[in-house]
């Protein structure tokens, strides 16, 4: 035997491969591969059926299909067109590109959904959810073999990682889109940071820590990263002592704790200066600018705070939990909670124990909001919380905290595990019983209004079936000797399978799945306006752009000229010159530079126009024609980044009717450039290209010095060909807009535009300025309009500011697909000379075939306030109000 094994070595000395070895490794690849099919594929189609994209005709409700979809099309259809976007034109009005975070344009897994046959042509939220779906799975078979790594039984390690992935916290943020990408990257950062505390061999080991921190740094949704980061320090903490309770790793030293906190503190800094790119322009051009989220009141941030009891329903009914905090899922996480009650049975539990079950029952006081000190002491010290609300979310850490938890009850050969198990089962199913017997009263308070059970319309069989699945999971848990071949645990899989295939089929809003929007028709949108854009996310707005939907509107005109500017001392002056006349020759500058009309040049009595000449995201030209010293007046908001040129001259940019962009230009002929720059862009990049040469260094060092030079060779290589592509992607590619303006363009010939209007009430939103009355006269047909409360004769006035003579009336009708009632017929079209005595104009009965309706009056009527009136009880809907004189 000792020679065989020895000519066996000499062999695979000498370069022969073993036939066993080669067969082993053969098996084991393949292994891998089913293990990943398994895991990425069918797990995920088992568990979310209702999801398999398409196949399946539903998808995720609300938020899913709307914003992180749009944001996405909108920054890669830029991408793909050929320039890399720093501004995004009609986003919230036109702001930098780091708003639409949702779209991740930094983040891997986006860059490959946009390359699959068929995004482009409708099916954008399919691949999405595809990608996602198998995100998900991958992070569980991650997280299953780490787990194996730490020497847990197979029943067990699926078990544990199974409760730790699949949650109604995951579903929640599967909701948001992009918010999954914080959630899988939580977990993947977790496994890499464990690896590292096991000591696996450089460079995989701190390689892995900084892979895994990108993906969560730039998974898209700030506030869920944030929390996935502190989320992955607590385990950090807690790694190496955890380890040695499991009998993984000998109790840490002083010296080794410091080398192992140090390096995963450096390589996870490493990971998120490599996404500096998308958090630099985030934090230096979108929060300081940002109005509908930074540094908001404490009483904001408590939004959809779910009650004391209701955050404890995560853990025993989850259905009657609201779904913004709601992390129910597997019933070792009640399992966890109940472990102190071991204590009973003498068991004495680790250091390590209690410090993650006392962080646990912390972020569940945290996750009551206002109910506890807990909340409001973390709001006033932590930073960046004064800019994120509802608390409920931060409850993202838990199941992490869980695993710490159970998996200590799954050590292998351990009387005191086997007999902890059995004391927190019983404590578990005894809160359990009291909790439904509790609930059978009268005194219980209703759940809250966004709980499963109140969205959606539940058989009444599921919540006893998950009472018993949930019982029936404790039982078999608490029936163990050896975890590893324990007949309890096998039973608890499946169990636990079913369970969770209920809960996350009826744990939150669904929706039918429609196809997405098409390259061809963004394409379409953009030749006629690059501020075409799909519906925006509530809380973008800027305090400027904000101020200016409030109190005024954004120009529907890309870009016009207007050659009478009144100059006034501040932005509120010149939006109450704008409430007193809106003229299509007349623009209120904010205090503009002294300038010299000069003599007109020949030809100056042509017809002013505007061209776009060259269009993109980035960057406008346009050739411009005025009869005199003008201003042209885009409809963008001013912002510090942007930079005018004309004639390739600089020029200063002023406010102009409020806070959009005017720029003063000559008589005759001209060419004006508006260019967006994002320095922090180009920072970003230049601190994540050095992170990157850096890591690729630290890497070579670890490359045998026969392949040295070729790895070099070929990273030298790469970054030589990315030059001429980077410097096309700065300048970018024209778009093709076909914009043309003249005087006798646009709404400028309704009578109503840019008029005083009011409404019998305003609809209850988060963002009232999208649903105000002045969105049904800014000439604008885009997603939003006046809206008012349902309600008893509801109306939408308009003040023409004097009387005129009005023959015709065009209505467009705002489609909203809500179940509120809408326009209720007959609607009522009246008129009024002093604003007191109305006189009936016309009343239309049906509801037309088209939104879209327009009525002729016999003769013309003198009159200056025109009033739109449902009947009720319903809700006033109108895009846009035109009146005309002929």
């Amino acid at each position: 035997m000792i020679f065989r094994r020895r000519a066996a070595r000499e062999r695979t000395e000498l370069g022969a491969v073993a036939p066993a070895g080669e067969e082993r490794r053969t098996r084991r690849r393949a292994s891998d591969a089913l293990a990943f099919l398994g895991f990425a594929l069918l797990l995920p189609a088992v568990l979310l059926p209702w999801l398999v994209p398409f196949l399946s005709p539903y998808t995720l409700g609300l938020d899913y299909p709307i914003f992180s979809i749009a944001w996405q099309e909108e920054l890669f259809f830029s991408l793909r067109s050929g320039t890399w976007p720093l501004y995004a034109p009609g986003a919230a009005g036109g702001q930098s590109a780091s708003a639409l975070s949702q779209g991740q344009l930094h983040h891997p897994l986006a860059h490959l959904v946009t390359l699959m046959p068929g995004y482009w042509t409708g099916h954008a939220l399919d691949w999405n959810t595809a990608a996602r779906l198998v995100a998900l799975g991958w992070t569980h078979g991650v997280l299953f073999r780490f787990l194996r790594r730490l020497r847990f039984g197979v029943g067990a390690a699926f078990l544990l990682s199974l409760s730790t992935v699949y949650n109604l916290r995951a579903l929640d943020m599967f909701r948001y889109g992009a918010a999954l990408e914080a959630w899988t990257g939580h977990l993947l950062l977790c496994c890499a940071l464990g690896l590292l505390a096991l000591g696996v061999r450089r460079p995989r080991g701190p390689l892995w820590v900084v892979a895994a921190s990108y993906w969560l740094a730039v998974s898209g949704q700030p506030q869920m990263a944030y929390y996935g980061f502190l989320g992955a320090a607590f385990f950090a903490l807690l790694c190496p002592f955890w380890l040695a309770s499991l009998g993984i790793r000998p109790r840490p030293t002083r010296l080794e704790l410091q080398r192992f906190w140090g390096g995963a503190f450096g390589w996870t800094l490493c990971g998120v200066l490599l996404a500096a790119p998308f958090w630099l322009p985030y934090a230096m051009e979108f929060l300081p600018e940002n109005a509908g989220r930074v540094g908001q009141s404490y009483r904001w941030s408590l939004n959809n705070t779910d009650s004391p009891l209701g955050v404890l329903d995560a853990l025993l009914l989850p259905l009657r939990s609201d779904v913004h905090g709601n992390f129910g899922g597997s019933p070792l996480y009640l399992l966890a909670l109940c472990l102190p009650a071991a204590r009973l049975a003498g068991v004495r539990l680790p250091r390590v124990v209690w410090a993650a079950w006392f962080a646990a029952v912390g972020v569940l006081l945290f996750a009551m909001g206002d109910a506890t000190p807990v909340y409001r002491l973390a709001w006033s010290t932590l930073p960046f919380l004064q800019s994120m609300r509802i608390p409920g979310r931060a409850t993202l850490v838990l199941p992490v905290l869980f695993l710490v938890l159970s998996s200590w009850l799954f050590r292998k050969s351990s009387v005191d595990s086997a007999r902890s198990v059995r004391w927190a089962c019983a404590c578990a199913l005894l809160l359990l019983l009291v909790r439904v017997a509790v609930g059978a009263t009268d005194g219980v308070p209703p759940s809250a209004p966004f709980a499963p059970e109140k969205l959606r319309d539940l058989p009444p069989w599921l919540e006893p079936t998950l009472f018993a699945l949930t019982c029936a999971l404790l039982l078999c848990v608490s029936w163990r000797d050896r975890a590893e071949r324990n007949l309890g645990v096998v039973l608890a899989n499946p169990l636990l399978l079913v369970l969770l295939g209920l809960l996350l089929g009826h744990g939150t809003w669904i929706a039918r799945r429609v196809p997405s929007t098409s390259w061809a028709q963004l394409a379409a949108a953009k030749a006629s306006d690059p501020r075409a854009y799909f519906p925006t996310g509530l809380g973008l707005y800027t305090r400027e752009g904000l101020a200016q939907l409030r109190k005024g509107f954004l120009e529907p005109y890309l870009a016009r000229v207007v050659s009478h500017a009144i100059p006034v001392t501040s932005v509120e002056e010149a939006f109450v010159g704008l409430r007193e006349e809106l003229g299509s020759d007349r623009v209120y500058v904010t205090n503009p530079p002294p300038r010299s009309r000069g003599a007109r040049p020949s030809g100056s009595g042509e017809v002013p126009r505007v061209e776009v000449a060259f269009a993109t995201c980035n960057e406008l030209v346009f050739r411009v024609r005025a009869a005199e010293p003008s201003y042209l007046l885009c409809g963008l908001f001013v912002a510090p980044n942007w930079e005018a040129r004309v004639n390739d001259a600089p020029v200063g940019i002023v406010p102009a009717n409020g806070y959009q962009v005017g720029i003063p230009v000559p008589a005759g002929e001209s060419v004006v450039r508006l260019l967006y720059r994002s320095p922090a862009s180009l920072a970003g990049v230049a601190i994540g290209l050095l992170v990157f040469l850096a890591l690729g260094g630290y890497g070579l060092r670890f490359v045998q010095r026969s392949r040295l030079r070729r790895s070099v060779f070929c990273v030298a290589l790469a970054f030589a060909a990315a030059v001429p592509l980077l410097v096309r992607l700065r300048r970018g590619t024209d778009l093709g807009v076909r914009y043309r303006w003249t005087p006798e363009s646009g709404p400028f010939t309704s009578l109503a535009y840019g008029k005083s209007a009011r409404s019998s009430s305003l609809l209850a939103v988060e963002e009232e300025h999208l649903v105000c009355p002045s969105r049904a006269v800014d000439g604008s047909l885009g997603s939003f309009g006046a809206m008012t409360n349902p309600e008893d004769a509801p109306f939408l006035e308009i003040d023409l500011r004097r009387v005129r003579r009005v023959r015709r009336v065009r209505v467009r009708e705002w489609e909203l697909g809500t179940a509120l009632p809408l326009n209720r017929r007959p609607l009522r079209v009246s008129g009024s000379v002093d604003g007191t005595v109305y006189f009936p104009l016309f009343s239309l009965a049906a509801k037309a075939a088209e939104p879209v309706w327009e009525v002729r009056l016999p003769a013309p009527v003198s009159l200056r306030f025109l009033r739109v009136t449902a009947t009720g009880p319903s809700c006033l809907a109108l895009s846009e109000v035109l009146v005309f004189s002929d």
